[in-house]
């Protein structure tokens, strides 16, 4: 499934978005959510490669009401999660591994 950036403009209001395995998904499409998607409280990633730290560090900037993160398989160094944490609100989830693997898991 491709999504292209343009498209997601009019998400203003979207709070939930599963994207795993959509392998054309790019920083910029996360730039745009991140932009245009503030009441999100679900991302899911997984299997995004062509999403980085950049974009996923911007993301949790704009969208302060995450709780749930996943980015599995993203191109996101395992030394940036701690950040990543702190970026998150109390209680949040942000999950780096698939279910089962040795890997970040981890609530706050």
């Amino acid at each position: 499934m491709f999504i292209q950036s343009r498209k997601l403009g009019g998400l203003r209001f979207l709070n939930e978005i599963n994207l795993s395995g959509c392998r054309r998904i790019t920083d910029a499409t996360v730039y745009v959510l991140a932009e245009r998607s503030h009441f999100l409280r679900s991302v899911t990633l997984s299997g995004c490669v062509d999403v980085s730290t950049k974009s996923i560090v911007q993301l949790l900037q704009s969208c302060t009401t995450l709780t749930a993160l996943n980015i599995f398989g993203c191109n996101v160094d395992d030394e940036i999660v701690p950040t990543l944490l702190t970026m998150l609100s109390p209680g949040a989830r942000l999950t780096k591994n698939s279910e089962g693997a040795q890997g970040h898991s981890c609530t706050l």
